[in-house]
């Protein structure tokens, strides 16, 4: 049977009972493509719609457009390539309409200000909101400008990015699971000296042809605890944390915990498959290693989950010629990190009294002043906060995460090759896109925390000198199989 035309409607609700629509035409002559339009059930705001502009005329995409980008590739690798030649389909997402409208007005209002603040060399910005519970996209923003001619066709949510130091927790992750002497109050080295990577015989600043690894703020602190090191974003131990785990573990960990397509080092800048190559120390602070913001998302609602890793998706439900062939159900969950992990990291980066941004919290919300960046307390949810920067200066990525969303954001130059930014000063450059979006997935909802192991231990920190600001509570977090490290001779 000859079929002349397929109707789809995507269905999902948005708000109270707005609900959107995906129909898809296609025509088997002609060589046509199918065509998508994505609007709402009244029928009058087409917000998608995709042809083959050298068959026939093309609308610009005026909302969600870089989202159903991940519905077709989902359709396509679940019901196959020729999928909507098969009749009539009804089919409901898993994106949030309210969300959604505020990703984009919030990556647009970063976007200006971050294009301003680096002479329009940051161009391009992304982010993605996944429920933690059910593995589902809420949000997605993929670029700035979808009708952008010269880059607005790339996804910027699925293309690799540099992380930056938003990797740590995975590094600290990756020490705690792995090894069985570390726990929250470990001490930690933050020197000047060598360091598998960085030969450090040149002690200047690397601006001026030094090789030694510095930290962002060209300070040293001396012994420092885990908590202190990771919720102050420091190089030094972060390496080292990364360094003693190996290189290739972390970079698999990463991958373990949701990065399905990959934490990788690619040869020159080229990051097809084919080119992937031996990553070094630098990939422990998120340089010269490339992941995607989807994939980032998915590893950091791993951790938010307790370590328990979820199937990702933009689908909910699909039926084909009104029969069933899709129904979501809660699906199990594979434990990729130990629990009493996940528990540590998440608490240290929801901990409002580790880290030195500027701002106070109380046990309920975070003060909202014009040059506060801490928001880890929220209408008594607590959210853990990652603000990230490359050292190298060509983007920024930062995370947020609760124990129901998670949200990563990424900007730069569409080129990524291009400084967009003064190296290790982008720390808080996503603060209002990671922060307001967050706020707005948990507002209205009942605040729920992280569930506490019940075999973590709490111990005596290491100790440190009277009075140091690096050192954190004097008794700390231990994962269960912590065994306190034999003393030197």
């Amino acid at each position: 049977m000859r079929i002349l035309g397929v109707f789809v409607a995507f269905s999902l609700a948005v708000g109270l009972g707005t609900v959107l629509a995906l129909q898809v035409h296609s025509k088997k002559s002609s060589g046509h493509h199918p065509s998508l339009t994505l609007y709402y059930s009244d029928g009058k705001t087409v917000l998608w719609h995709d042809a083959n502009p050298a068959v026939e005329p093309t609308t610009q995409p005026s909302n969600a457009p870089y989202f159903v980008d991940l519905v077709r590739t989902e359709l396509l690798q679940t019901f196959g390539d020729k999928y909507y030649q098969k009749g009539a389909w009804n089919v409901t997402t898993s994106l949030d309409g309210g969300l959604q409208a505020s990703a984009e007005k919030l990556a647009a209002s970063n976007l200006s200000a971050i294009s301003a603040s680096t002479n329009g060399k940051a161009d391009e910005v992304a982010t993605v909101l996944e429920d933690v519970t059910t593995g589902q996209i809420k949000a997605l923003v993929g670029g700035a400008d979808r009708s952008n001619s010269d880059h607005g066709q790339i996804n910027y949510t699925t293309t690799k990015v540099s992380p930056g130091t938003s990797i740590m927790p995975f590094d600290y992750a990756a020490l705690i699971d792995r090894t069985s002497d570390v726990g929250a109050g470990t001490a930690l080295s933050d020197t000047l000296g060598p360091l598998q990577g960085w030969s450090c015989n040149n002690r200047s600043i690397p601006a001026n042809g030094g090789n030694c690894l510095y930290n962002a703020d060209f300070l040293f602190l001396g012994p420092m605890s885990l908590r202190y090191a990771l919720a102050t974003g420091r190089n030094v131990p972060a390496a080292q944390a990364g360094l003693r785990v190996g290189i290739s573990q972390l970079t698999d960990f990463v991958g373990q915990m949701g990065a399905t397509a990959g934490y990788h080092c690619y040869q020159a800048t080229d990051l097809a498959p084919s080119s992937v190559s031996q990553c070094y120390g630098s990939a422990a602070l998120g340089d010269g290693a490339y992941l995607t913001l989807r994939d980032a998302t998915h590893a950091f609602a791993t951790l938010a989950n307790g370590g328990q890793k979820l199937p990702q998706t933009t689908l909910v439900s699909a039926t084909l010629n009104g029969k069933s062939v899709r129904s979501w159900q809660q699906p199990p969950s594979t434990q990729v990190v130990r629990p009493d992990t996940a528990y540590i990291i998440n608490g240290i980066m929801s901990d409002p009294t580790a880290g030195t941004l500027p701002g106070s919290c109380s046990d309920t919300n975070c003060t909202a002043g014009a040059n506060d960046a801490k928001f880890q307390r929220y209408n008594g949810w607590q959210f853990a906060e990652d603000l990230g920067n490359s050292m190298l200066g060509t983007s920024a990525m930062s995370a947020s995460w609760s124990a129901k969303y998670a949200v990563v954001a990424w900007a730069g130059n569409h080129s990524q090759t291009n400084r967009s930014f003064t190296p290790g000063t982008t720390t808080t450059q996503l603060l209002p896109l990671v922060r307001g979006l967050m706020q707005a997935a948990h507002t209205g909802k009942s605040p729920a925390g992280w569930q506490q192991p019940s075999d973590l231990q709490k111990l005596p920190a290491s100790p440190f000198p009277a009075g140091s600001v690096t050192a954190g509570p004097t008794t700390d977090w231990y994962p269960s199989w912590y065994r306190q490290p034999a003393a030197a001779n």
